[in-house]
């Protein structure tokens, strides 16, 4: 049975970062999702802002997304990468029904145990 369309849907770019933060902050060995400028401002100002840290593209062929991560000491760098990869692309898919083409994870930061506060 086709399922009947009762107008258009429009996601966010902010709601599609915010699902993507929230899977990629899931993953064991991620101890942070490291904010853009925009979310580095706000981060200034006492709010936490996951959705400013990653970006969105939304192309024809589907939806790229980037985002920086900062990681536990110890942790498989390549596997934590490609689990982060794997958790954002069902995550989205599964609660849009959108195309995830490419998730660009940079890992710019190390969590070390002199780094606790």
């Amino acid at each position: 049975m086709a399922k009947e369309s009762f107008g258009n849907l429009k996601i966010e770019h902010e709601v599609l970062s915010a699902i993507a933060a929230t899977a990629a902050g899931k993953v064991s060995g991620v101890t942070r999702i490291i904010p853009g400028l925009i979310g580095g401002i706000a981060e200034l100002f006492g709010r936490s802002a996951p959705q400013h840290s990653v970006k969105v593209k939304v192309r024809e062929a589907g939806i790229f997304f980037e985002l920086s991560v900062e990681v536990a000491y110890g942790s498989d760098i390549p596997q934590l990468a490609w689990e982060v990869q794997k958790a954002v692309k069902e995550a989205v898919e599964a609660m849009t029904g959108m195309k995830v083409v490419k998730v660009d994870v940079e890992v710019r930061n190390l969590k070390t145990e002199a780094s606790k506060p």
